[in-house]
C-alpha cells in the first residue's frame, strides 16, 4: 500500500499547483543545500531522542502542526463549499484588515477582504477535525494521513521548481540523503537515524503516512504499528510532476496559439474570397454583421485578433 500511494499522490497532488497565480521558486543553489540542510536537521533531532529522552518537543510540534493543519485544511475546503452551498457561498461581507497587514501578488497592500457565509463553516470544520487529530495525539491514522495529504497538498501550491536542472539536483540529492541516512547510518553510527526518528514517540505529527502492519513483521521496528511512508516521499516527486505539468500547459497554450493563427489566415483568405465573389454579385461583404460574426469565430478559437480589412 504505501508503495503504490507514494506516485499516485504525488500525481494528484501536483495537480494543485497547476493553477497557483505565484510559487516561491526553488533556485539550483537552494535545491543543493537542501539534502545537506535536512541532514542536519534529521541529525539533530535523532540526538534529542537519543541523549535527551527527556525533554518534550511535543506541545510546540502540536501547536505548530495544528496550525499549518488548519490553514491547509481550510485552503482546500473554502472552494467546496462556496461550489456546494450555492448561495451560501456566495461572498455578502467585507473586512478590513489592518492597513498594510496584508498584501497581494503584486505587493499591493490589500484594502479590503470578502467573505461568504461558507467561510464561516469552513473555518470552524478545519478547527474542529484538527483540534480532533491533535488531542488524539496523531493516533487515528485516518485524520493524520488526511491532514498530511492536505499539508502536502498546501506545499505544492505555494512551492515549485525553477527548471528540470533544479529538479534533478533536488530530487539526486535527496535520493543520496535517503540512501545515506536508511543504509549507511548504521555503519557510520552505530543505528538507523531515519528509522529511530520516524518511529520515535517524541516527534510525533502528520508527517508520515501510516498504514495498519500486518500482524506477524519482522525486522527493524517490528513492534511499531505501522507501516509508514514519509510525507516528503509524496511531496518532493509532486514538485516534479507540477514542473512537468505546468511545462505541458505551456505547451499547450502556445500550440493553442500556433492553432488560432492559423485559423486567423483561413478566416482571412476565406474573407477575401467571400469579398471577391460578393463584389461580382453586387454584395456588401464588408457589413458590421460580417465583422461581428468573424469576432464571434474567433472568440471561440481563443483570440478576439481578425484580420484587418
Amino acid at each position: 500500500m504505501p508503495h503504490t500511494s507514494a506516485p499516485t499522490g504525488s500525481c494528484l497532488l501536483s495537480c494543485r499547483g497547476l493553477t497557483s497565480r505565484s510559487k516561491q521558486q526553488v533556485s539550483f543553489k537552494e535545491g543543493l543545500l537542501a539534502p545537506l540542510l535536512a541532514s542536519a536537521s534529521l541529525f539533530g533531532l535523532y540526538l534529542i531522542i537519543k541523549y535527551l529522552p527527556g525533554i518534550s518537543l511535543q506541545t510546540f510540534l502540536d501547536a505548530y502542526f495544528w496550525l499549518i493543519g488548519t490553514v491547509a485544511c481550510y485552503g482546500a475546503a473554502k472552494p467546496v463549499l462556496r461550489q456546494v452551498l450555492g448561495s451560501a457561498g456566495r461572498p455578502t461581507f467585507t473586512l478590513q484588515p489592518p492597513e498594510g497587514f496584508l498584501r497581494d501578488e503584486q505587493g499591493n497592500a490589500v484594502g479590503s477582504m470578502q467573505y461568504a457565509p461558507s467561510d464561516i463553516a469552513a473555518l470552524v470544520i478545519s478547527v474542529g477535525l484538527i483540534s480532533v487529530e491533535v488531542l488524539g495525539h496523531h493516533t487515528n491514522f485516518t485524520l493524520n494521513n488526511m491532514v498530511a495529504c492536505l499539508v502536502a497538498t498546501e506545499i505544492l501550491s505555494l512551492v515549485g521548481l525553477r527548471s528540470f536542472k533544479t529538479a534533478t539536483l533536488l530530487l539526486g540529492g535527496l535520493l543520496a540523503y535517503d540512501v545515506f541516512w536508511v543504509f549507511g547510518s548504521p555503519k557510520v553510527v552505530g543505528d538507523n537515524v531515519m528509522l529511530t526518528v520516524a518511529t520515535s514517540d517524541l516527534v510525533t505529527g502528520p508527517t508520515r503516512l501510516l498504514f495498519p502492519k500486518m500482524p506477524g513483521g519482522t525486522g527493524e521496528a517490528a513492534d511499531f504499528p505501522f507501516s509508514l511512508l514519509g510525507l516528503g516521499d509524496i511531496a518532493l516527486p509532486g514538485l516534479l510532476a507540477g514542473l512537468a505539468l505546468r511545462y505541458d500547459a505551456s505547451r499547450m497554450t502556445n500550440m493553442q496559439v500556433r492553432s488560432c493563427k492559423q485559423f486567423t489566415i483561413l478566416v482571412s483568405c476565406n474573407k477575401c474570397c467571400n469579398r471577391f465573389v460578393g463584389h461580382m454579385h453586387g454584395f456588401d461583404c464588408t457589413s458590421n454583421q460580417n465583422q461581428a460574426s468573424m469576432e464571434t469565430a474567433c472568440r471561440n478559437h481563443g483570440t478576439t485578433s481578425i484580420p484587418e480589412r
